[in-house]
């Protein structure tokens, strides 16, 4: 499980920004019950996660939805501030750029 893989790392600390490069994600058999079962384990490890940026990319706007639908699942439970880009340029911008 990708979760468990970020918070065993020994660099990891909670409310590390993180960069997810999905371009090559299968998303052809994933449905709304995915999403949901995702949000659940993300909130169940929001505090190990932390209120970090997350940059998620992904190959297409399409395959962007699925985030949207991520972040819908999740009723503003996760603290994280997730964000889907297909410009792998912008997505960097954002990740590296400080906040107000």
């Amino acid at each position: 499980m990708l979760v468990a893989e970020i918070l065993g790392h020994p660099e990891w600390k909670p409310g590390m920004d993180s960069f997810f490069d999905h371009r090559e994600l299968d998303l052809s058999s994933a449905d709304l019950e995915m999403m949901v079962e995702a949000a659940l384990i993300h909130e169940e490890h929001n505090e190990e996660i932390g209120s970090g940026r997350v940059a998620v990319l992904m190959r297409d706007v399409i395959a962007t939805s699925f985030v949207t639908m991520f972040k819908t699942k999740s009723n503003g439970k996760i603290l994280s501030n997730l964000q889907a880009f297909t410009n792998y340029a912008k997505a960097e911008e954002w990740i590296t750029s400080s906040l107000p």
